[in-house]
């Protein structure tokens, strides 16, 4: 099923990159385990787009995992990342609280872009390329016109980790989550 879904994104759903939908999803859903996934899914856009208070936007994200959860069942899993990306922290908040209230499984990620912390330039240069723009004209407007974050994601830990290194994350940084 996970094939059938793959081959319909690329046939079916490309646009930009390729895509299900819901009705895929249900449609080959069989032998397959769901998360709620990063912060730029359905749920987190529900979140940020919520509302303005906490309550808002919680109860906007609530909703979608009460759909999920009635999609998916026992298969649908909560998930949380820990990155330095600022918006995440309440959305780890948010998906511990959901899975307290609904009483569903939490799995902790690795946002993972490239292998290796050093590999981060790469990155930084595949961004680049996505612009048309040359390596130097991206250094000529970084020094003349100060920009320090230009091709940079919002966060700079987007490496493969070890599970040493997340614990040591969630102990520094998310403990209070």
């Amino acid at each position: 099923n996970l094939v059938r879904l793959t081959t319909w994104a690329y046939l079916n759903g490309f646009y930009g990159k390729p895509r299900v939908n819901l009705e895929q999803l249900n449609k080959y859903k069989e032998g397959l385990i769901f998360t709620s996934c990063c912060y730029n899914s359905e749920i987190g856009r529900a979140f940020e787009y919520g509302g303005n208070t906490w309550e808002e936007k919680r109860d906007a994200a609530a909703r979608v995992v009460e759909e999920y959860m009635a999609m998916f069942g026992d298969k649908f899993y909560l998930e949380i990342m820990l990155l330095d990306f600022e918006k995440q922290k309440p959305y780890d908040r948010f998906i511990l609280w959901a899975a307290e209230k609904y009483g569903l499984p939490v799995i902790c990620t690795n946002d993972c872009h490239y292998c290796d912390p050093e590999d981060s330039e790469f990155q930084r240069l595949m961004l680049m390329v996505q612009t048309g723009k040359t390596v130097p004209e991206i250094q000529k407007a970084m020094n003349e016109e100060g920009i320090k974050d230009l091709f940079e994601l919002q966060d700079q830990n987007l490496w493969m980790k070890t599970e040493e290194e997340l614990n040591d994350m969630w102990e520094r940084k998310y403990s209070d989550v």
